[in-house]
């Protein structure tokens, strides 16, 4: 990895690891509604311009080229952040940040409590043990936060 990429990494990592970021850099329905509709416009505008010009791409193809840029281990590590905040909203702890509503889901909570554990065990052995030892803490605190709102459902 080239040290341009080692602080891109570093960097994502860094900002994927608050939830409060993960929510403030989602984009909003209105906005993708209103990415896609200028994406439709400007193919549509556009046909005997250059491809790809002035077109934004969508979030998912943007997401897969991020990922094929990282190691296996380097997207775990960032994903495990992801995940995390995907718990705390589907929990009712954040709100979504489509809505900016707490709404509970448990069924998605538990895949991303799920895809947390899976991630964690799978690199848990690269982080510094105070990084292990916080990452343990907060899958943790998604259990013992599910376990109570599925009791409370019940």
């Amino acid at each position: 990895m080239q040290p341009n990429e080692q602080a891109d990494a570093a960097n994502i990592e860094d900002t994927a690891a608050s939830p409060d970021v993960v929510a403030q850099h989602m984009p909003s329905a209105a906005d993708e509604t209103d990415q896609q509709s200028d994406m439709g416009a400007d193919e549509t505008a556009g046909e005997g311009s250059a491809e790809g010009e002035g077109a934004i791409p969508d979030m998912r193809s943007m997401i897969s080229w991020a990922a094929m840029q990282l190691t296996p281990t380097e997207l775990a590590q960032v994903l495990l952040p992801v995940f995390d905040a995907r718990a705390r909203v589907a929990l009712g702890l954040l709100g979504d940040p489509r809505t900016g509503q707490a709404e509970e889901n448990l069924p998605d909570a538990r895949l991303a409590i799920d895809a947390v554990q899976f991630f964690l065990s799978r690199v848990e052995g690269q982080f510094a043990e105070s990084d292990r030892r916080e990452l343990q803490r907060r899958l943790a605190d998604l259990r013992m936060n599910f376990v109570s709102r599925q009791s409370k459902s019940e």
